[in-house]
């Protein structure tokens, strides 16, 4: 059954499969091109994609509909395989998908990138605070593992968003236990000042975990999915896993149970009532047994949370992580409860209790520092423990155990998880805290440096110079000084260059007399290029077509007027051969023709789709100013200026892959 239930997860994910760029042809000028992007929409937990939108990029399809229906359908597969995978990290690109999607409802946000980043925000909030029934964990969720500059009255709405995300899900109640989540918990006990060490010992073992685990997710791929047929064929990867999985969880009780159940039992102290009495034995006998399976559970978890992510499958981290650290936190109590039995440790035991530490707590304390281990999380982790454990009597050994595990994972590996696939991925998200930035470096060195740096790498010199001294290759600009029109190849042909190099959010600058008039952007270009090549193949045009790229000016010079007169003779031509369905003259034909007409000037028309208002700097600013314009607008190019006239584009992946080289 898992090996089942997991291969219809991966074969609905394989259908939401995008290729990111065209294999290039050999008559191409260009050399070295970068190989074509494959992904999958519905893969993974979503969590890096969508910070890298809310940056300001866009990842076609990955918060369309379908991948909303295929990625539910998927996740229901792969949580029922029992795989070692989290429901929590998808959430919030499901979330993100709905909210994407209900903005296109109302045109006016859906056409504002400014609004519809605010949904997209509250949405993301909405997935956390429905994952963990923690409203106030989803806002922090935000400013912090997002890394989204947020205003004051945007923070309002998407607090206001997640609380009613909560309250839905305690009316409706899915868990049938009348509470936001099912391993909500209440202790009562109270915590020594002398187990502060313990609990550090735990934060250590928790930043170890962590950067072990993401080190071993940037190695994996790269020795084991980079065989040719694991690559070929990712669904016998799935099914191997799952079935390892299977075949090693069965046979012990913790590790066969639901993720939610275990973190649950784990975390529960011992004197609750319903508890399974099996994780309170009562002899020294039954109490070695317990160690010895809870370690067990405890490898066997790690080893399999390990190697699942990164599948073709819907699958997050949160929960995993949890529960290898629940299964630690309780595997250490026991320890310490069994050295209790042989060495005194009236310093840490309380005489008041038949235990010598509340396992339960430990579990808690550890599932929350094995989490920020891996992701890094600080004040939003410490808030969702906070609102799961419902006690602030463990606050501050819960932040004490948190604050310690980011800080030996760091020292480890400086980068999180998500932070760790942005970059694998080569997803244009920077950081700034973990990728500083030459306060002396300029923008306009940045293009000549990036030059110098990898001479093998054309796009950057066609990407971000227009100057004549540029060294081989196409300058990647529009001239459109004598006309604002220009031929339909010589757009397509600037289309195929950024599309064979995987640079679909890229944009081509307009210039008119050395100045920018406008941007038009990689999407908008190739929705109107292909509209105009349906309209030539349901009207049998073979003509070269000028299309309009900017409004141009009350004097129309003469490459201007013969462009128009061009495209008054194909619709001409269009025209005499619909005459020869209908009677001449009449009421229909002149209709016909006047639609023919209206819909040729309107695809034709480029000039709306044009970025009249891009942002300028002057080439000699500091590049950290630049920087932080990109990390605050969220825009992705910059157009720079000498002396008023245009000097090049920086683009924000530019800066990005010039950071992260430097960086290394």
């Amino acid at each position: 059954m898992s090996v089942l239930l997991a291969s219809f997860a991966c074969i609905i994910t394989l259908t939401t499969k995008i290729v990111g760029g065209t294999i290039p042809n050999q008559h191409d000028k260009l050399q070295n091109k970068v190989k074509p992007r494959i992904m999958y929409t519905a893969s993974g937990s979503g969590v890096p994609e969508v910070k890298t939108i809310l940056s300001g990029f866009v990842i076609t399809k990955f918060l369309g509909s379908y991948t909303l229906i295929a990625k539910t359908l998927a996740l229901v597969f792969a949580i029922a395989s029992g795989m070692s995978l989290g429901k929590e990290g998808p959430y919030v690109h499901l979330a993100t998908c709905v909210g994407n999607v209900s903005s296109r409802l109302v045109p006016f946000i859906h056409k504002n990138d400014y609004l519809k980043k605010q949904i997209l925000s509250a949405s993301a909030s909405a997935g956390v605070a429905l994952a963990f029934g923690s409203p106030l964990g989803g806002v922090l969720f935000i400013l912090e593992e997002i890394n989204n500059y947020l205003p004051s009255h945007q923070l309002f709405q998407v607090f206001v968003c997640a609380i009613i995300s909560t309250l839905f899900l305690k009316f409706m109640n899915p868990y049938g236990t009348g509470k936001t989540v099912i391993f909500e918990l209440n202790y009562t006990s109270d915590w020594k000042p002398v187990e502060m060490l313990l609990f550090i010992i735990i934060g250590i073992a928790g930043g170890i975990f962590g950067a072990a685990y993401v080190k071993f997710v940037r190695w994996w791929p790269k020795n084991f999915r980079s065989l040719k047929y694991i690559k070929n064929h990712p669904i016998f990867e799935v099914i191997l896993i799952s079935l390892l999985t299977g075949l090693v969880t069965f046979w012990n009780p913790y590790t066969k149970q639901a993720s939610a159940e275990l973190v649950l039992d784990l975390a529960t102290s011992c004197d609750a009532f319903e508890l399974d009495r099996s994780l309170c034995p009562q002899t020294e006998e039954r109490l070695v047994e317990e160690i010895v399976l809870l370690l067990f559970a405890f490898i066997a978890k790690v080893g399999l949370t390990f190697v699942t992510l990164g599948l073709i499958i819907p699958c997050g981290i949160y929960v995993p992580s949890m529960v290898a650290g629940a299964l630690f936190g309780r595997l250490f109590a026991m320890t310490i409860e069994w050295i209790s039995l042989h060495r005194s440790l009236s310093f840490v035991c309380s005489n008041e209790s038949s235990q010598c530490v509340d396992f339960g707590i430990y579990a808690m304390i550890s599932a929350g520092a094995f989490m920020a281990g891996v992701t890094r999380m600080n004040i939003t982790l410490v808030t969702i423990m906070f609102e799961l454990t419902s006690s602030y009597t463990y606050v501050l050994p819960i932040s004490l155990a948190v604050a310690v595990a980011n800080w030996c994972g760091g020292l480890i590996e400086k980068n999180s998880l998500y932070e760790s696939m942005l970059v694998a991925n080569d997803f244009p998200f920077m950081a700034p805290e973990h990728e500083p930035i030459d306060p002396v470096m300029t923008t306009g060195d940045i293009i000549t440096e990036i030059d110098l740096y990898d001479n093998s790498t054309e796009i950057h010199r066609i990407l971000n110079s227009s100057q004549s001294n540029n060294r081989g290759g196409d300058k990647l600009f529009i001239d459109v000084s004598e006309s604002p029109y220009v031929p339909f190849t010589k757009l397509q042909h600037k289309l195929n260059i950024l599309r064979d190099n995987c640079l679909l959010d890229g944009c081509i600058p307009l210039i008119k007399n050395k100045i920018c008039v406008g941007l038009i952007y990689f999407s908008e270009l190739e929705y109107c290029l292909d509209k105009i090549q349906e309209f030539c193949l349901k009207h049998n045009v073979s003509d070269e077509i000028f299309c309009k790229l900017v409004n141009q000016d009350k004097r129309c010079d003469q490459s201007c007027q013969y462009h128009m007169q061009h495209n008054e003779n194909i619709i001409k031509n269009i025209t005499a051969t619909y005459e020869d369905y209908f009677t001449y003259g009449s009421v229909n034909d002149m209709e016909g023709e006047t639609q023919i007409e209206e819909e040729f000037e309107s695809l034709i028309d480029l000039s709306v789709f044009v970025d009249t208002s891009p942002v300028f700097l002057n080439y000699d600013t500091e590049l950290s100013f630049a920087n932080l314009i990109f990390d605050r607008i969220g825009n992705r190019v910059i157009v720079l200026i000498k002396e008023g006239k245009h000097y090049g584009v920086l683009h924000k992946k530019v800066l990005i892959d010039y950071c992260r080289k430097t960086s290394h």
